[in-house]
């Protein structure tokens, strides 16, 4: 017969992430949708398929990656493409921050291995998630689902451009904005009126990068300043 959970042990982990992972499906595909551009964007670059897909297999920071592919040249910039991703992936400093809690779940310390999954996505959807019994599981779910479809949309970019015309290319595209729109909706329904800085940091900082650097690197600008004001209120609403 079957003991009893011990008071104060962790809820089962699996139905959690299930769960997590259902409820990113939606935003995992517009993920993807973006990992097919970024999978054309590189072999328009120069990169062959094998290396676009083990770039996103391995590093899978997909604003990073763009990022990256936005000052790719003869000879490689390192400096500045080093320079990009830190400041791209600084937000993570701070969403660390406030996933602590979240992910420590009583813990002495947090489950790092789990963070290699940490999307600005899964990030959103577990902060607002209160009933997942096991919040880690549910991060988990979450963020593999992400890492699937980023990793497929990859794969299908690399392995059909030519059967993609300018048009479909075109709708492509704006399938980075459309993601951080979705992202917003989430994060700030039933918000104060005050919690609409970000999103609108978000279009102004966009707007004005437009016009010293290409569309990607505006694009990623965007979300930065989107997730540094964010977690800025919520490190001061913590204080």
């Amino acid at each position: 017969m079957n003991s009893p959970a011990e008071p104060g042990a962790p809820a089962p982990a699996w139905p959690s992430f299930v769960a997590g992972f259902k409820a990113t499906v939606g935003l995992a595909v517009a993920g993807g949708v973006f990992g097919i551009l970024f999978g054309i964007i590189a072999l328009a670059k120069g990169l062959d398929a094998g290396s676009t897909v083990l770039m996103s297999a391995a590093v899978f920071a997909g604003a990073s990656q763009v990022a990256a592919l936005e000052l790719w040249q003869e000879p490689l910039p390192y400096a500045g493409i080093f320079l990009a991703v830190l400041l791209v992936n600084s937000r993570h400093i701070l969403m660390g921050v406030t996933l602590h809690e979240t992910l420590s779940a009583g813990q002495r310390r947090p489950p790092f291995g789990v963070l290699f999954v940490l999307t600005d996505a899964n990030w959103v959807l577990t902060k607002k998630e209160q009933r997942a019994p096991n919040r880690i599981a549910f991060f988990a779910g979450s963020g593999w689902a992400m890492y699937s479809f980023w990793l497929i949309g990859t794969v299908i970019g690399v392995s059909a451009p030519a059967l993609l015309d300018a048009r479909t290319l075109q709708g492509l595209a704006i399938g980075g904005a459309l993601y951080i729109a979705i992202l917003i909706c989430i994060f700030f329904r039933g918000q104060k009126i005050g919690m609409l800085v970000a999103p609108l940091a978000s279009a102004a900082v966009t707007l004005l990068a437009a016009n010293f650097v290409g569309s990607a690197l505006a694009l990623m600008a965007g979300v930065c300043a989107a997730a540094g004001v964010t977690l800025l209120r919520e490190l001061h609403r913590r204080a």
